[in-house]
């Protein structure tokens, strides 16, 4: 999954048009929020292979993705309607 990303967010970083960004953005979002659910839900597997901090360090990383990644995509469609300043 990691690689297929990788696909999108080039993209937009490359074309740097207004919907690639928000092309780019809005997959990582889903991707960090699934990512983030399902680990949520085997919590208990994660305890298992690490101490109990260092699990919920790993949730928290995550968690900061899905913020991170939902706040810059919500950044980038709030400035639909505004145009750049010209320069005198």
């Amino acid at each position: 999954m990691n690689l297929a990303l990788a696909i999108p967010l080039a993209a937009s970083a490359v074309v740097a048009s207004p919907l690639a960004v928000r092309s780019g953005l809005a997959s990582y979002a889903v991707w960090s929020v699934a990512h983030l659910v399902i680990h949520l839900r085997y919590r208990a597997h994660l305890a298992t292979h690490a101490s109990p901090a260092n699990a919920n360090l790993l949730l928290m990383i995550l968690a900061v993705g899905v913020a991170i990644s939902l706040a810059l995509l919500l950044l980038s469609l709030g400035g639909q309607g505004r145009q750049p300043p010209s320069a005198p």
